[in-house]
């Protein structure tokens, strides 16, 4: 379905009071891309981090009140599957990107390495859970990507998924139009595909840990417990 630029703008202030601030804008079509295609905070050319980012809606943003204690953060991660080495928790940090809004957690596709800032600590332990979640799934999926050789590689998924449901999972995944407020902005706003599907495979991450697995289409479900197969057998 295609959207007037102000339905899209309602539907994403629908999408805040939905799903929480830290994931509402944390796509914007006019930020700039290195030459990898990635968000850069310096643009293309160079000087880009490598980073996704889960942001607030405004510059600041928060209470000021800490929620979460940085040992409950750490423990939440450790829970999620994310290991000592791979997570940063900066209970005095702040990130702010090129839009001007302040990251609460990012994903260093480089290091591998996630980042929860202060503004991440005012959430709830619930909310926060959801935003490791959502930055841990990218980290599986990056895995399996750059994954030459594996037991049980993405395209054997892929050729599975084909005889599970009759055609490539491209082409059923993306007539989906997302799984959350937040993946279905990104399908009405992005052009690049393979932007929608990481952004969409993180939610689903996301919604299976706060217990919204029922509201997921059999086809993304699908598609995520093969993609945490893939991972099961690179990390043997």
């Amino acid at each position: 379905m295609i959207y007037s630029k102000e339905q899209a703008r309602l539907n994403l202030i629908a999408a805040v009071r939905l799903i929480g601030k830290h994931f509402a804008l944390k796509y914007d079509p006019d930020q700039p891309r290195d030459e990898a295609g990635r968000w850069s905070d310096e643009g293309g050319g160079g000087g880009g981090d490598n980073q996704s980012g889960a942001s607030s809606g405004g510059s600041g943003g928060g209470s000021g009140l800490s929620k979460t204690s940085p040992e409950r953060v750490k423990a939440i991660a450790n829970e999620t599957g994310i290991s000592d080495d791979k997570i940063r928790i900066l209970p005095n940090g702040e990130r702010i990107n090129a839009r001007g809004d302040s990251v609460l957690a990012d994903y260093n596709q480089a290091t591998g390495e996630i980042t929860v800032y202060k503004i991440a600590m005012e959430e709830d332990e619930q909310t926060v859970k959801g935003i490791l979640s959502h930055e841990y799934t990218h980290s599986v999926y990056d895995t399996c990507w750059n994954a030459r050789e594996a037991e049980y590689s993405l395209s054997d998924l892929r050729y599975d998924f084909k005889d599970k449901y009759g055609k490539e999972f491209t082409s059923v995944l993306y007539n989906l139009d997302g799984i959350s407020d937040y993946s279905k902005y990104i399908f009405e706003s992005a052009t690049d595909q393979h932007l929608k599907f990481k952004e969409t495979i993180a939610e689903v991450g996301r919604l299976y840990s706060s217990g919204q697995k029922d509201s997921i289409p059999d086809e993304w479900k699908y598609y995520y417990e093969g993609i945490n197969k893939v991972y099961g057998t690179i990390k043997k």
